[in-house]
């Protein structure tokens, strides 16, 4: 029995191990495919679907399936579905691996209703469970989704009674209709997709949408079908009804959804009233009931027609839903990319040129420069504090100009207004160095010759001359600078008058930066930061006297918006146009740096592959970075280099909403142009989490009188800090899985990507000058192009910089106290910085600076190395320290043994310090003889030898007496030595006795 047992079990063995070596062998040859064609037998270039936000289960059309053409082994069965996103809320379950059969589920712990994002696009693949796992080609996947009733609006009411459906009934579910339809794309955007033959109806699998009266009647509970632009249907949709249900008592359905395009008769079929277009709509949900004869209404049926654009030369697979968080690394919209054609006659284009732009009407929109924050922007790039303001916010000359909607700070001049500048804001003459700068959106030019005044100085009485002006004259800008009579040496002189810039910038009517800088004769004008060619074409310069003075005229006026007439006392020459931020600054110029910094913008282009230009292609790109432009005869070619751009935004912390990127083509096919319409790719900006900026440091300082009146660092060990929590949120990370190294290496990111612009140090009372400065390190705050302003309660730094650099300057500012006494009262320094002009506020950190009590800095004194030559006032402050502590412990517990112990202790340390002391006299003294072989050959003469003693030496013994590190054996040594002074030296030479060290 036992033998046959042992057999059974060897052939047991046997056959597991064959069959382990067979599965292991097995081929995989084949990957899998997915099985992508509709109801109609018609292949579609991807799933499409759409989901519930209170639902689980995908509604995907064709359904999930795949097979592989394997015949033996795992590899004949689908394994699962990789979604080559992990960011997408969904996964794939498999319920049949033979067939393939998956469905779409939304992940484990997550709520689409506390999503954003309303529509998902990904890639997905089938693998096998062969050996080794093969995946199969990739394929799109599109799911919408549609936020459900139970998500912000109230349970919806049971059935009505009598037909119609009542007002509250219709307007819930209109709300709830038109929450879905607000879901979708700000952008009303041209998608070209392939076209549609003919409307196609796609069932699905049932999905327990929530009731909103009655009895479910429809077969299905919801549909998804696909239209054809700029066409009218007979029919889209044919309703039926569910297994067991009939018609007959159905008098008639109806489209609860308000506004569609779209009817339904009493027989059930749906048909678009009007033809669609995908430049209004892309998609459509309707929600239809069926009206029972008795008065009773259905459950709806839901309904999402999608617009399929008609066949359009273009740019295919261009993304409409593309997100971009600051801050992280550049998206890719043209990725997927490709350039179809309608033309069966175009076989091969032959020129193309693409250009891709950031949609832009200057920096006041996309670079989030807005009027309002000009201010900002101006102290953020370190522009002169001199700079005088000529359209504040809020003052007399202000007031009554109407603000541009949406920029508080920027103006209309409607061409009739005109506003005085008092005198007394600023001095409007103008010297051999100074700079003009505005914000200037001007309309397209007018025929009539008109002088339009943006800012002009003229005789305020007496006569109408111009001084000097910034005006537009037939699309030209133009700038007038006369020299007046004290300024020239001979009145019969010519000087350069005026300069006149023929630039397209000026009637586009788009905002533009100009900013005018002059150190006579030069004149340079910055138009968006860049500056303006000088040759001949671009600028001409007209000569002129200079201005002879005149007794009729007591005062001149600035004006902006127009040019004010002194004889007649009345306003001319207005500006008809915007602008913000006019400035002058008159002294020096502003620094190139910081103009072009005022305009610089966050959102770039980038394009880091010019390996892979080729013969006969090429790209240019603007200035700024927000354009470029790609040239080829081949399309494959500009296909490759165009999927190579990306889209950025440096600025850590822009307005969040949707930015443009539009991308223009110019292609010719047979020797004609192939038209070719412009194309819009919407990007969201992402809203970041705000910074948090922590000061830290140590907040008490103690001092003797002498430091005080040295200088006291009270910021040495100041640090500022980013938060760097709220950046690792955002990167979707999280805190517990980075070591210190990394999150050390994150905030030191965060500190290069923010700036501070201002750091406040107050003082709890005012300094009395006589005696108190703070003392400030100027070379640091010029080799920062930081700024300051001292007073008596404190100061500030000014100027957008890096964390480090802010650290710097106040780890080397010092607190000098020249009569810091026994009527010294503490200061408390606090400190506080800010970011972005004051968005972003630090902490208040305070330091406390203190004198120290008279027993503490006698022992400073005496264990300061710059002391230790003063060995009498050492011992005088050890004899009253025991003394005071004697007499301490006298009059404390009455202790005899604890007395006995502290005067034992303190002879002690007295008797250290003689013996250190005698022993580095003894060692100074020794050090000062010479020793010399004996012989009458040779002697030294010893008067005038000088032997330096190593300072190291004595350092090191000094700092023995000074921590108490003496040895028993000390005295040992110190007779020992007396010995050691006897020897001879060997070979005649000078030898220093070392055995004491």
């Amino acid at each position: 029995m036992d033998r046959v047992k042992s057999l059974l079990w060897i052939v047991v063995a046997l056959v597991s191990t064959l069959n382990f070596v067979l599965s292991e062998s097995e081929p995989n040859r084949y990957a899998p495919e997915l099985d992508m064609k509709d109801t109609d037998g018609n292949t579609v270039d991807a799933y499409r679907g759409f989901i519930l936000t209170n639902e689980k289960t995908v509604s995907l059309v064709p359904a999930l399936a795949a097979h592989d053409n394997d015949s033996i082994g795992g590899a004949r069965f689908i394994c699962g579905y990789k979604i080559y996103d992990d960011t997408v809320p969904f996964e794939a379950v498999v319920s049949n691996h033979d067939g393939g059969v998956a469905t779409l589920q939304v992940k484990a712990n997550v709520d689409l209703s506390k999503l954003l994002r309303k529509k998902y696009k990904f890639e997905i693949a089938a693998y096998d469970c062969g050996a080794p796992t093969l995946h199969g080609p990739r394929a799109n996947v599109v799911v919408q989704v549609i936020r459900s009733p139970s998500h912000g609006t109230p349970p919806l009411p049971t059935a009505a009674v009598t037909p119609p459906l009542p007002k509250d009934v219709r307007a819930l579910v209109d709300k709830q209709i038109q929450l879905s339809q607000n879901s979708k794309t700000l952008k009303k955007l041209v998608k070209q997709t392939p076209p549609v033959p003919e409307s196609s109806t796609t069932l699905y699998p049932k999905l327990p949408l929530p009731d909103v009266g009655g009895e479910q009647f429809f077969e299905r509970l919801s549909y998804i079908v696909m239209m054809k632009e700029g066409t009218l249907y007979d029919s889209v949709l044919k309703l039926k009804p569910a297994v067991g249900k009939s018609t007959k008592n159905i008098c008639a359905y109806e489209i609860v959804t308000p506004g569609v395009p779209f009817s339904v008769n009493d027989l059930g079929t749906l048909r678009n009233t009007k033809a669609l277009s995908v430049s209004v709509q892309k998609s459509y949900i309707l929600s239809i009931v069926a009206k029972h004869c008795d008065g009773l209404v259905s459950k709806p049926v839901m309904v999402n027609v999608q617009v399929n654009a008609m066949c359009a030369n273009g740019w295919k697979e261009l993304p409409t839903d593309q997100e971009y968080t600051p801050g992280n690394k550049p998206i890719f919209p043209f990725a997927d990319t490709w350039f179809d054609t309608c033309s069966a006659s175009c076989e091969k284009e032959e020129t193309m040129a693409v250009t891709v732009s950031v949609e832009s009407d200057g920096a006041m929109n996309t670079c989030d420069h807005d009027a309002s924050s000009i201010q900002s922007q101006r102290d953020m790039c370190g522009a002169s504090p001199s700079t005088v303001d000529l359209l504040p916010m809020g003052k007399s000359w202000t007031k009554d100009l109407k603000p541009v909607k949406g920029h508080e700070a920027a103006y209309n001049f409607d061409g009739k207004t005109a506003v005085k500048v008092p005198s007394e804001n600023s001095n409007h003459t103008l010297g051999k160095f100074f700079t003009i700068a505005t914000w200037m959106q001007h309309g397209l030019e007018k025929k009539d010759g008109h002088k339009e005044h943006i800012l002009c100085n003229s005789d305020g009485n007496g006569m109408n001359r111009h001084h000097y002006a910034l005006f537009v004259h037939n699309c030209r800008l133009v700038f007038l600078l006369r020299k007046e009579a004290n300024q020239v040496k001979s009145l019969e002189s010519f000087q350069p008058a005026e300069w006149r810039w023929s630039i397209p910038h000026v009637c586009d009517a788009k905002w533009h930066h100009y900013a005018i800088s002059v150190s006579y004769p030069q004149v340079t004008l910055y138009v968006d930061g860049q500056a303006i060619q000088t040759d001949k074409e671009v600028v001409s310069v007209v000569d002129d006297w200079a201005m002879h003075s005149s007794s009729k005229v007591t005062f001149e006026q600035l004006t902006v918006g127009g040019c004010w007439k002194g004889e007649s006392k009345s306003f001319g020459y207005f500006f008809d146009g915007q602008l913000a931020g006019l400035t002058l600054l008159t002294g020096t110029t502003e620094t190139e740096r910081t103009i072009k910094c005022m305009n610089s913008c966050g959102e770039k282009l980038q394009f880091n592959a010019m390996h892979k230009l080729t013969v006969g292609m090429s790209i240019s790109f603007n200035t700024g970075l927000t354009e470029l432009t790609i040239r080829g005869n081949d399309v494959d070619d500009v296909k490759m280099l165009l999927r190579e751009v990306g889209y950025a935004n440096t600025n850590g912390h822009p307005k969040p909403g949707y930015r443009t990127v539009r991308v223009k083509t110019n292609a010719t096919c047979d020797g004609k142009p192939l038209p070719v319409q412009e194309q819009k790719i919407p990007i969201l900006a992402n809203a970041v989490v705000d910074p948090k900026i922590t000061i830290s440091g140590v907040g008490l300082k103690q001092r003797t009188v002498a430091e005080f009146a040295l200088g006291v660092d009270v910021f040495t060990e100041v640090m500022i800090l980013s938060d760097p929590g709220k950046e690792l949120d955002n990167q979707e990370n999280r805190i517990n899985k980075l070591d210190i190294e990394d999150v050390s290496t994150l905030q030191a990111d965060l500190k290069k990507k923010l700036t501070l612009d201002k750091c406040e140090v107050r003082i709890s009372e005012k300094m009395d000058p006589g005696h108190e400065i703070l003392r400030l390190p100027t070379f640091l705050l010029v080799k920062y192009l930081l700024d300051s302003k001292e007073f008596d309660g404190g100061f500030d730094i000014l100027g957008a910089d890096s964390f480090a650099n802010y650290e710097a300057v106040l780890r080397e500012t010092y607190y000098i106290n020249t009569k810091a006494g026994s009527n010294f009262t503490s200061r408390t320094f606090s400190v506080k910085c800010t970011s972005m002009n004051g968005k972003f506020v630090s902490n208040t950190f305070d330091i406390k600076v203190d004198l120290m009590n008279s027993q503490a800095q006698s022992a400073v004194l005496y264990a300061d190395p710059q002391y230790a030559h003063i060995q009498e006032q050492g011992l005088l402050v050890a004899g009253n320290a025991a003394a005071g502590v004697q007499s301490a412990v006298g009059t404390g517990t009455g202790s005899g043994t604890v007395a006995a112990v502290v005067v034992v202790c303190l002879l002690a340390v007295l008797v250290v310090i003689v013996v250190a002391v005698v022993r580095i006299r003894k060692v100074q003294r020794r050090t000062k003889h010479t020793l010399v072989e004996e012989g009458e050959e040779m002697e030294w003469d010893n008067s005038t030898l000088n032997i330096t003693v190593n300072p190291l030496e004595n350092a090191t013994l000094v700092k023995e007496v000074k921590d108490g590190e003496m040895c028993e054996d000390s005295e040992d040594e110190l007779m020992t030595s007396d010995d050691e002074d006897d020897e001879t030296p060997r070979d005649g030479g000078l030898e220093w006795d070392n055995s004491s060290y």
